[in-house]
């Protein structure tokens, strides 16, 4: 899988394994600290009722960096932009000059049909990184959330 996003961390860093349901998410443990990430819908949003935050950029995109205690994150919102397929699996066109016109114009039909009642809907990925030290210190997090590069 080509990386959707990069950062940099303390060498000190050990991957452990975890599960996504929905997204691709990770965690790295250290002897002070456990950084991890969720990349996708319905990544935690950094809400401001529950976290102190502010605005920012990183590597273009809009950025929520945001803390509570000894725990900071930052919160991506909208970081890749992708549309609901125009036709469902399993509808192909066919080849035109293998297809007949009453053919064109049924599965025209039903991929008009499906996309109605799909809907032609945005879709936003989002991307929340979260660092738990055993001291909080807002800096260093805000260092490591700095280094965040997409690929483009």
């Amino acid at each position: 899988m080509d990386a959707l996003f990069s950062f940099r961390a303390p060498p000190d860093l050990k991957e452990v394994d975890v599960q996504g349901i929905d997204s691709l998410v990770g965690e790295f443990v250290g002897p002070t600290l456990t950084l991890s990430y969720d990349y996708g819908r319905f990544s935690n949003s950094l809400s401001e009722e529950e976290f102190d935050g502010n605005w920012t950029i990183i590597d273009g995109f809009r950025a929520r960096i945001a803390r509570r205690g000894n725990y900071c994150g930052v919160h991506f919102p909208e970081v890749k932009q992708a549309f609901q397929a125009k036709d469902p699996p399993g509808v192909k066109e066919p080849a035109e000059e293998k297809a007949s016109r009453e053919e064109r114009v049924l599965l025209d039909e039903e991929s008009q049909r499906i996309e109605k009642q799909l809907g032609r809907m945005k879709i936003w990925n989002s991307l929340t990184m979260s660092i738990e030290m055993d001291v909080a210190d807002a800096e260093f997090c805000e260092m490591i959330f700095r280094t965040i590069k997409f690929t483009k």
